[in-house]
């Protein structure tokens, strides 16, 4: 073999080509990503604009950055990031999990552009690992059906509390 003219070469290729499946096999699918944020989104009209999203895999991080008509709109998105959960498979075991572990909202601000108000925002967001693992498979985003004003998280349940029923049933009649 030695005598062969540029051997070297031949076998350095095929020890790359022996480490491809490694290699492959480490990679994630950030393609996911679009799927997960179209389920994210609330429906109008609280939905959302994202202009950019930056993911980072090396510190598992995803910076967004958008705008909605206002900012109970902005406050709802970020309810439904913090509670969102992630179910998956591995091993034939379904799993779930939080889908981010961290939700920080950064630089929120009211902007007008040809007479229309918008809220901007931009999130730093710290996603679970599985959710773009090669081993998740059948990954699903679950977004809980929850009241997220502020006015129902904090008010005092005791003295902000329903209306009673008014007396003889739910016609008023006895």
């Amino acid at each position: 073999l030695e005598s062969k003219k540029e051997i070297n070469k031949y076998l350095a290729i095929q020890s790359q080509l022996k480490s491809l499946d490694e290699v492959s096999g480490q990679r994630a699918l950030y393609g996911r990503v679009f799927d997960y944020f179209q389920q994210l989104n609330p429906a109008p009209p609280s939905n959302v604009t994202i202009y950019s999203l930056d993911l980072t895999k090396t510190d598992t991080r995803i910076v967004i950055f958008g705008s909605a008509g206002n900012f109970e709109a902005v406050n709802n998105f970020k309810y439904t990031l913090e509670n969102a959960k992630l179910t998956y498979d591995v091993a034939g075991e379904q799993q779930e999990m939080p889908l981010f572990t961290l939700v920080t909202a950064k630089q929120p601000s009211l902007s007008t552009t040809n007479g229309v108000t918008e809220a901007n925002f931009s999130f730093d967001l710290v996603f679970a690992p599985e959710a773009f693992s090669m081993d998740t498979t059948n990954p699903k985003v679950v977004v809980p059906k929850l009241i997220t004003s502020d006015s129902d998280q904090n008010a005092p349940k005791e003295l902000f509390g329903t209306s009673p029923e008014p007396a003889g049933g739910e016609d008023g009649n006895n």
